[in-house]
Order: structure tokens, then sequence, then C-alpha cells
């Protein structure tokens, strides 16, 4: 289940279909972690369910992808309305978030940049020399 969505999440993505990827993210991370789970009991019977690698495999792509971190956690640990997946959910998705920034920026401020026209305020500003002796009451 896991290859087949991903490649079509990939190619729907691709020919740019209004198809969003808030829900094919969560969807094959869910896949692809439950297969490691399913793989897993067949090697170590007394882990934890498949179910809970689901939701930590979903949580890990979702959370590499978009890098949202505490709304992520919120809004699963709504879906399962279980309190003890704070701490694995949290873990899971600073390590996502830490991992992708080694690598690029995140996939929604990457689209912004390659809009033409598009302006983007960028976390630092910066400093214009000419400007520092002003004051609000001369603009004004």
């Amino acid at each position: 289940f896991f290859i087949p969505y991903i490649s079509l999440a990939v190619v729907v993505y691709g020919i740019a279909v209004p198809s969003g990827l808030f829900v094919p993210s969560l969807l094959s991370g869910a896949a692809f972690g439950r297969l490691v789970g399913n793989m897993a009991l067949r090697i170590y019977p007394n882990l934890a369910f498949s179910n809970t690698y689901s939701l930590i495999g979903a949580a890990a792509v979702l959370g590499g992808m978009a890098r949202m971190t505490i709304s992520l956690t919120v809004i699963l640990l709504e879906c399962t309305g279980n309190e003890q997946y704070v701490l694995p959910l949290m873990l899971t998705l600073m390590t996502a978030r830490l991992v992708g920034q080694l690598f690029n920026h995140d996939l929604y401020h990457i689209h912004i940049h390659f809009k033409p026209g598009v302006m983007f305020l960028e976390s630092e500003l910066k400093s214009i020399p000419r400007h520092h002796d002003l004051v609000a009451r001369q603009i004004i």
C-alpha cells in the first residue's frame, strides 16, 4: 500500500493538480510506519502494536514535510484521544524537523520562492544604514 500510494502522490503533486499534501503525507507516513511495525512484530513479538508505529510514521513524514511541531502534536493527539503518545510524538516531530532542516527548507517556503512576484518576508530584515537616524515623528 505504501509504495503505490507514495508514487501516485508524487505524480499528482508534480502535475500541479490541486490535491493537497497534508492527507497524502499523513497517509503515506502511516502506511510506512505500519509496514515497519508489522516487520518489527515478526522479528520481536513483544514490541508495541503496529498501530503505534503507524501513528509515529505519520507524524514523522508530515512533520518532515511541513515542519510543524506543536500544532501537529496537538492534531495527532486529538485524533488518538490518548495522552500517552505525547512524548513519542514530540520526539519524533523534533527529530523530523531537525533532520529536515539539515537538507532543505520546508516545502511551503520552497514553493513561495518559486512563485514569481510573490513577496515573502524573511526572518531577518536587512538593515538600511542611511535610515538609522530616522524616528517615527519624522516619517509621520
